[in-house]
């Protein structure tokens, strides 16, 4: 199921990325705590497959990526829960 869609980031700070989690039409998949696996997707491709146990649910998971990074989101990036 699709959770969150990237995009850039639309304030001024050195994250360049940031995660809309709007896409994603179970809400409570957002909350739910404990394990997940996830995949992140950039134009269908897979480019990383995790794994997480991040007590604040998908978004803290997917928060260490929208970190201070270098370059921007150019193609379509997605991230899946399963």
């Amino acid at each position: 199921m699709l959770v969150a869609k990237c995009i850039k980031n639309p304030t001024n700070s050195l994250a360049k990325i940031k995660f809309n989690f709007n896409v994603c039409e179970d809400k409570l998949l957002l909350k739910r705590k404990g394990g997940r696996v996830y995949l992140i997707c950039v134009n269908d491709v897979i480019y990383k497959v995790g794994y997480s146990i991040d007590k604040n649910s998908i978004n803290g998971t997917l928060n260490f990526y929208e970190g201070p990074m270098e370059g921007k989101p150019t193609q379509e990036v997605l991230a899946y829960i399963f």
